[in-house]
């Protein structure tokens, strides 16, 4: 049964923003993703990341061969950080700079 507030319509409007993460191929990603959280972080971060919506990003990018934009950096702290869980499943990550760099986007200001 379909929500009728402003933030479902709203989303409805705009459908073709959003897409489906609910394929094979990401589950699989998603199942290696896991295992190797379970293997490198405690009880708590694993929660946390298992949790979270950057979980689904890396494992759909994984997944569908795509890169991941993120300002996190790799850190060996107790926390699961985007890059280093993108470097375990060999996914490329940049930050929002060298994307924008790489897709060559310019500004331009009238004047």
């Amino acid at each position: 049964m379909g929500r009728e507030d402003r933030l479902s319509t709203w989303c409805k409007s705009r459908s073709k923003m959003f897409f489906d993460t609910n394929d094979s191929k990401t589950y699989e990603k998603l199942s290696l993703l896991a295992t190797w959280a379970s293997e490198n972080y405690s009880p708590a971060a694993q929660a946390k990341f298992l949790g979270d919506a950057d979980f689904i990003l890396i494992g759909y990018a994984d997944a569908h061969n795509h890169k991941v934009v993120t300002t996190e950096i790799a850190s060996s702290g107790m926390q699961v950080k985007i890059p280093n869980a993108c470097k375990a499943m060999n996914v490329p990550w940049v930050n929002p700079f060298q994307m924008l760099s790489e897709e060559k986007v310019r500004f331009y200001f009238p004047t």
